[in-house]
């Protein structure tokens, strides 16, 4: 191959100058350590004559093969076997079609390599996506590999076996599915409302997903430009993916849309027995949807459930002006609507919007003296985030999430806690 390579970059200069002139076969020293670092994409004709030269200079004059092409157009190093793969398809075209070519479609050569490690049946990688839909949902993570068939396959690589096999079961193809190596993400992002995606848009992604993993021997960090958000990212993609070849393997129907939220909700559980403080009660409509919509915008983006906490703490003690009246008048939507409340009403919303995605909260009530000294009844929540009850007033601009500064902290008597508020 190294003589090779310089009978195929001479051969493809002679040819683009019209010279047909026999090529002289001459001995070279093998490449030591060829490295790559690419991306998938085309090398026009200018770029690879210049590589050609660049080469056949490098060779004639000192009788070594290259590692690699340095400073490409599509990264700044281009293997020694890729070389050969590229002027081989150059002249192969040439052969072929009696033309030169304009350009050579690259990979990198990982994927043109395609080393296949195993096949698999449809039938093993939605029994495999059953076990790994049951694992995130018990253990709040994404495990780090599945057995399939006897082998460990990594998340990344069981990604693609998912939309590959989503695909297929759409077209009801039954071939076998090769399995191959995937570089990890390295950054996964999201900014994702829950919500659904339908069949066509997880198709598309599917396809999106795996023309990208199978040109550039990469998964992604993210699906991007969803219906649900900007970003959707690498665990939720695998979770998603496993929900809909788990439908199929325990239905045997083909799943119409999945039903998503952020991937911080997913890996985030509430204590056994907190489930009373994450449903909608009287006045908290927490399922009402202009309810979760606004919580869903509001959280986007969000890493954690704590930052989702405090988002909505903010957006309610900043938006929402205080009002001085007793009692209910409002609830959660009217406040809303109105964008003013008294204390019970503000309230009622902050824990609704807490609710909707859920986030558990409750209700205080306490008697409690203000800063002008005047004593009065009065209701604020109690946020659970980080394993511990959070106080929150939205009532008070000098308040902040876990800080109530507008009446005494150190005097005040506790009336009760409530899932749903009596008054």
């Amino acid at each position: 191959m190294p003589q090779f390579l310089e009978l195929l970059v001479t051969a493809t200069l002679q040819m683009n100058n019209g010279n047909n002139a026999p090529i002289l076969l001459l001995n070279f020293t093998a490449p030591t350590s060829p490295l790559e670092n690419i991306v998938a994409g085309n090398i026009y004709k200018a770029e690879y004559l210049k590589l050609a030269n660049d080469i056949k200079s490098y060779m004639d004059s000192s009788g070594k093969t290259p590692d690699f092409a340095y400073g490409t157009s599509l990264g700044t190093y281009l293997r020694y076997e890729n070389l050969v793969y590229m002027y081989s398809m150059i002249m192969d075209y040439y052969n072929t079609s009696g033309k030169k070519a304009d350009f050579a479609v690259m990979k990198p050569w990982l994927v043109v390599k395609g080393d296949v490690l195993a096949t698999f049946s449809i039938d093993d990688i939605k029994a495999a996506a059953t076990n790994v839909r049951n694992y995130i949902e018990n253990y709040s993570k994404l495990p780090d590999s599945v057995m399939i068939g006897g082998i460990n396959v990594s998340m990344p690589q069981f990604l693609e076996l998912l939309v590959t096999a989503t695909i297929k079961v759409n077209n009801g193809n039954t071939s076998l599915i090769p399995l191959r190596s995937y570089a990890t993400p390295t950054c996964p992002i999201e900014s994702i409302t829950s919500g659904v995606i339908p069949k066509a848009e997880y198709l598309k992604l599917a396809n999106d997903i795996k023309s990208y993993m199978d040109s550039s021997g990469k998964t992604p960090d993210f699906a991007y430009g969803t219906s649900l958000g900007t970003y959707l990212r690498y665990e939720n993609l695998v979770y998603m993916y496993s929900m809909i070849m788990d439908y199929y393997n325990t239905s045997g129907k083909k799943a119409d849309f999945a039903v998503m939220k952020p991937w911080v909700l997913i890996i985030y559980k509430s204590p056994a027995g907190f489930e009373q403080y994450t449903v909608a009660t009287t006045n908290c409509q927490s399922n009402d949807p202009s309810i979760i919509a606004l919580a869903s915008s509001i959280t986007a983006g969000a890493s954690s459930p704590y930052e989702m906490a405090l988002r909505i703490f903010n957006w309610v003690r900043d938006n929402i002006n205080y009002e001085f009246y007793y009692n209910t008048q409002k609830g959660a939507l009217g406040t809303l609507s109105t964008g003013g409340g008294n204390c019970v009403d503000t309230t009622h919303l902050l824990i609704a919007l807490e609710r909707a995605v859920g986030i558990p909260a409750r209700y205080v009530h306490g008697y409690c003296q203000f800063s002008s000294g005047s004593w009065y009844g009065h209701v604020w929540a109690d946020i659970y985030v980080n394993g511990m009850w959070v106080a929150a007033d939205a009532t008070s601009s000098r308040n902040s999430f876990g800080s109530i500064n507008n009446w005494n902290t150190g005097t005040f008597t506790l009336k009760g806690y409530y899932t749903s508020l009596p008054f």
